[in-house]
């Protein structure tokens, strides 16, 4: 019984370094390749449990050879990987609650909020307040 518990843990780690040696290696600014570690694979896959992390790092590896000279150092990939995936996620997330092309919704894009305002009272009050004189007189 053991053996048979043994057996699947040991099978799992095994599928689960078959899965990480298929992540793409990424070419980096000083031609190194990158690939992510075990660690940053489960932070990312814990933090983002909806994204296909293999083929987001497919599509990342896909981008920089289309962009050559927007390649990363070491230090920035794990940086560029993150804002990736939340774009990927708020893009997601966005497109679900219908917004148009993609555009993240707030207050400052809701025109619904926008007051209806009087602009000829705004401009008797400015009048007002400037002692009368039309400023375009002047």
């Amino acid at each position: 019984m053991m053996n048979m518990s043994m057996s699947k843990t040991s099978s799992n780690r095994d599928s689960e370094n078959l899965q990480y040696r298929n992540l793409p290696s990424i070419l980096l600014i000083t031609g190194k390749e990158w690939r992510p570690s075990k660690k940053e694979i489960l932070q990312w896959s814990t933090s983002y449990p909806d994204a296909d992390l293999t083929g987001e790092l497919r599509r990342i590896e896909e981008w920089f050879q289309k962009h050559p000279d927007r390649r990363k150092t070491e230090r920035g990939m794990c940086a560029f990987v993150k804002a990736w995936l939340d774009r990927k996620i708020r893009g997601a997330a966005v497109s679900q609650h219908g917004a148009k092309r993609g555009r993240y919704q707030n207050a400052f894009n809701d025109f619904s909020l926008r007051q209806e305002y009087d602009f000829e009272e705004l401009e008797a009050d400015l009048l007002s307040i400037s002692g009368g004189t039309d400023i375009n007189e002047s």
